[in-house]
């Protein structure tokens, strides 16, 4: 989230001091995707397809029966899992959190609750937070945090 935060800053600052006709050669941010050490490929797999839906879109490396990396995709947002299972990894965090902005929240949070219930997972109601967003909080096997957020309109104010 603070690197979410800071990158926004710096482009917001960037196109202030930089005029419209000149932009048009400079590089566009087209997308971002959050890699996510898991410690066990397998159960990740099934935790991101059977409980928050995503489907997987290529899998690596394709000769081996050990795959390292898996691009998964819901909708418009991509997540790349990658497999180390060093406790402490060099090259990775031991736990991120990643925020998927989506619409309708109370509708996924129905969806999720009940794939989640298979696994003995508990969903949590949205929360509305003081930022403005409401959110439900889902933490994976390897205790990465997904948060859905959502803006607070359609949602019922929390006293």
């Amino acid at each position: 989230m603070v690197i979410g935060v800071c990158l926004a800053t710096l482009i917001a600052l960037y196109d202030r001091g930089v005029d419209s006709s000149s932009k048009a050669n400079l590089p566009d941010f087209l997308d971002a995707v959050p890699s996510i050490r898991v410690s066990d490929m397998a159960r990740s797999l099934q935790f991101y397809q059977d409980v928050l839906g995503f489907r997987s879109e290529w899998l690596w490396p394709f000769d081996r029966l050990t795959k390292t990396h898996v691009s998964m995709r819901r909708g418009a947002v991509k997540l790349f899992l990658t497999y180390d299972p060093s406790p402490n990894s060099a090259t990775m965090p031991p736990t991120t959190s990643a925020a998927i902005f989506v619409s309708h929240l109370s509708v996924l949070h129905a969806e999720l609750k009940e794939s989640a219930a298979k696994f003995g997972i508990v969903i949590d109601e949205p929360k509305i937070f003081p930022w403005g967003l409401a959110e439900i909080h889902v933490r994976d096997p390897d205790g990465h945090v997904i948060r859905f957020c959502d803006e607070t309109s359609g949602l019922p104010a929390q006293s």
